[in-house]
């Protein structure tokens, strides 16, 4: 089992997300996710972290281009060809 504690900067934090519209479920969310994280258990997938672009990490550049459905994704293109 784990201790949280919680800091000045996620206090500040915590209260700007609650404030911003978007985000007025963190009240009943942050508890759940707080629960797991104390007890060692794996966090749901939409609680993981996740990248925050759609740019491969591993690409040496990368065009946007569009998909077949029309929504945009990353192709890498190698510069020394």
């Amino acid at each position: 089992m784990r201790t949280i504690e919680w800091t000045a900067a996620f206090r500040r934090d915590y209260k700007r997300t609650k404030a911003t519209p978007r985000h007025k479920d963190i009240e009943t969310l942050l508890p759940e996710i707080v629960g797991l994280m104390v007890d060692d258990k794996p966090l749901k997938e939409k609680f993981r972290d996740h990248g925050l672009g759609a740019c491969p990490s591993n690409a040496k550049s990368a065009v946007m281009a569009t998909s077949a459905c029309g929504s945009p994704k990353w192709e890498s293109q190698d510069l020394a060809t």
